[in-house]
């Protein structure tokens, strides 16, 4: 294969991969796989991927509706946990089962009892109960037959129970194509996992969430959202949303209704969040909310990004003085004897490089209008843009070094602060 071959493959690939971490409901399937992963648990359900009623989060709604492709969201997001296993080659699906099928053959006959009989759609109803009852008897059926066929060659399993029914990962479809939806908890997915690949996928995955907290991927707005807000933003409305439900000892139950939310990605941040150490969540596959320990309370912008050790106990300006610099080749902010790394060309680049370029006005005020001219005299003036390159700066700087202060901001201008000028 020729080069350029070899980079049209890589690039195919990155797209696939970048497009799984985009999606909130991908990136979850992802924290859960990896969680199982990592505490040795290979055989999952379907249910343990859905959280709350899937038709009302968007990005599902639009899927199901744009490409007529999947019958039910549970269809949708098996097909993609099956793609994120190949596409990353954490393992391979070894079986899909239908377990404890009379268990599932009396819950469906429940929910068929309780139907209202005054809906207008009773009838309706009737059909559907009908297909989706003969559907799980075909499959006991399946299932009798062969635990027969085991019993008489004699190689039949007495520790696992007959009453189930195991599909290669390339045709379960088909058959259960009727009830899918309705039998997700049922439905085992087994998962031989490789060491390496799955460790790949989480490297790779804080390497997305790194990039997504320093706003790289602000114009890639995932395809069920109009906008994707500054990850600053993010934090604020997630902020926001979380001190209005109860907190316990450091613990938030959070609802699933939260997938719905449009003022910030909450896989997404928290995610991030958890990899930095500044919350847990107890698990990601579970079933009524999802608990998470916040790790300094309260909850505010601040006490999600400085963790770092907080300067304290400095009662002199001489004692505050830090060299602070800027490598414009490297893209690293000095911070005295820490370093910033700090994504190179993007707008919190673009900012320091303009305020430490010339070390005669080191210290001087900069209006962002005049950052915006420096930086592009033919673009239009975006206030929000450098404000929030500024605010991006100062919480690596908190989380990095530990200085919560080292620029100050307004909504016009910022500069930095002339306590740690040396």
């Amino acid at each position: 294969m020729q080069n350029s071959q070899i980079d049209e493959v890589e690039d195919e690939d990155s797209e696939i991969k970048f497009s799984h971490f985009n999606s909130e409901i991908n990136l979850l399937s992802i924290n859960i796989l990896l969680e199982s992963f990592y505490r040795e648990e290979d055989v999952l359900t379907l249910g343990d991927f859905i959280k709350g009623d899937y038709w009302k989060i968007e990005e599902i709604f639009q899927e199901l509706t744009d490409t007529h492709d999947y019958g039910s969201p549970h269809d949708l997001v098996l097909v993609q946990i099956m793609h994120i296993i190949g596409d990353f080659g954490i393992g391979s699906v070894k079986k899909i089962s239908v377990v404890y099928l009379n268990e599932l053959l009396k819950s469906v006959v429940e929910k068929a009892i309780k139907t209202n009989p005054k809906d207008d759609r009773v009838e309706d109803d009737v059909d559907y109960y009908t297909s989706v009852i003969t559907t799980i008897l075909d499959l006991k059926r399946l299932s009798d037959e062969e635990w027969k066929k085991a019993l008489e060659n004699g190689d039949y399993d007495w520790k696992t129970s007959h009453d189930r029914i195991d599909f290669k990962p390339d045709n379960y479809l088909k058959d259960l194509d009727f009830i899918i939806h309705i039998a997700a908890p049922f439905i085992e997915i087994e998962i031989d996992y490789k060491d390496g690949g799955a460790k790949q996928l989480h490297h790779e995955l804080k390497d997305f969430l790194s990039a997504f907290s320093q706003d790289d991927y602000l114009d890639r707005t995932p395809i069920y959202r109009e906008k994707r807000y500054y990850f600053s933003k993010q934090l604020e409305n997630f902020v926001e949303y979380v001190n209005r439900l109860p907190l316990i000892n450091g613990y938030v139950n959070v609802p699933f209704e939260v997938l719905s939310e449009k003022g910030f990605e909450f896989v997404k941040v928290v995610s991030y969040l958890e990899d930095q150490g500044q919350v847990k969540v107890t698990n990601w596959n579970d079933k009524d909310v999802w608990n998470i320990k916040f790790n300094r309370t309260p909850i505010t912008v601040g006490s999600l990004v400085s963790v770092g050790e907080i300067i304290k106990n400095m009662d002199n300006d001489d004692s505050l003085k830090i060299n602070l610099s800027f490598d414009e080749a490297s893209s690293i902010l000095n911070v005295g004897e820490k370093i910033v790394r700090i994504t190179k060309m993007k707008d919190q680049y673009q900012l320091l490089r303009i305020i430490f370029e010339d070390k005669e006005e080191i210290g001087k005020e900069w209006f962002f209008s005049e950052i915006a001219e420096k930086f592009d005299r033919e673009a239009n003036f975006d206030n929000k843009k450098f404000y929030n390159a500024a605010y991006q700066v100062n919480l690596r700087i908190a989380r990095d070094v530990g200085i919560k202060d080292a620029l100050i901001t307004t909504n016009q201008s910022v500069r930095i602060n002339p306590k740690y000028l040396s």
